[in-house]
């Protein structure tokens, strides 16, 4: 499965809009589309903004071989990656109220 399949599934099973989802990278709900639909190629920081937006683990996005492969070499990558993203999921939060207490300020 292609990415752009990826995201559209799990925005779909996460019940969140294009246009929503679009929002939340700065992106327009046209160019989310295209990436949907394989039209355009995306970066590897707008996938992290996905996967942190969605609360989706990173494994969701990395070919089944290459889980396996890692899985052999680190019996715990799984639990590595869930912790990265939920690092990642705390700073997402703090640099969310920084920027609204900068915003308070102004």
């Amino acid at each position: 499965m292609n990415l752009g399949l990826i995201i559209r599934k799990i925005r779909q099973e996460k019940g969140i809009k294009q246009e929503e989802l679009a929002n939340s990278l700065n992106i327009s709900q046209g160019t989310l589309s295209k990436i949907e639909n394989g039209e355009m190629k995306i970066d590897f920081y707008t996938v992290i903004n996905i996967i942190t937006y969605t609360k989706t683990s990173i494994t969701y996005f990395l070919p089944t071989e290459l889980l396996l492969n890692l899985q052999i070499e680190n019996p715990n990558i799984i639990d590595e990656l869930n912790l990265q993203k939920e690092i990642n999921l705390q700073l997402l939060k703090r640099i969310k109220t920084l920027e609204q207490d900068l915003s308070k300020k102004k």
